[in-house]
C-alpha cells in the first residue's frame, strides 16, 4: 500500500516538474538553444542557480522571455546582449575581462603558485 502511494506521488512529481519546462519548438536546434541559454544564465534570486534551475518568479520569466525571442528568431548573441544590458553582468557566469573584474580573473595565478610553493616547502 504504501509503496502503491509512494509511485502515485513519484509520477505526480516527475509530471509537474517536467510540465514547468515544455515549450513547444519548431525544431530540435531551437530546442537545444533554449535549453543551453537557460543553463548559462543566472538567476537573480537564488544568485547560484541557473534559471533552468530556479524556481523562482524571475527565473520562470525569464525562461518565457528566452522562449519568446527564440521563436521570434533572436541569436543566442542578441538574447544574452539583452539580458546583460538589462540585469547587468552578473546575469552571467563568466564575467568580462576588464579593469573592475581584473582581479577576479587574475588572483588565482598568483594564488596557484603560493600554494605551490607552500606546499613544496612542507
Amino acid at each position: 500500500m504504501l509503496s502503491q502511494l509512494f509511485k502515485a506521488l513519484n509520477i505526480l512529481f516527475v509530471l509537474s516538474a517536467t510540465a514547468a519546462q515544455m515549450y513547444p519548438f519548431d525544431s530540435k536546434i531551437d530546442q537545444t538553444r533554449y535549453y543551453h541559454l537557460i543553463s548559462q544564465v543566472r538567476c537573480l534570486v537564488c544568485q547560484n542557480e541557473s534559471i533552468g534551475d530556479s524556481n523562482a518568479k524571475l527565473a520562470e520569466d525569464l525562461r518565457a522571455m528566452i522562449y519568446t525571442d527564440i521563436i521570434a528568431g533572436k541569436s543566442d548573441q542578441q538574447i544574452i546582449t539583452y539580458l546583460k544590458s538589462r540585469y547587468g553582468h552578473f546575469v552571467s557566469y563568466e564575467p568580462p575581462f576588464n579593469w573592475s573584474t581584473l582581479l577576479i580573473w587574475l588572483a588565482p595565478i598568483p594564488l596557484a603558485l603560493l600554494t605551490f610553493f607552500i606546499f613544496k616547502h612542507l
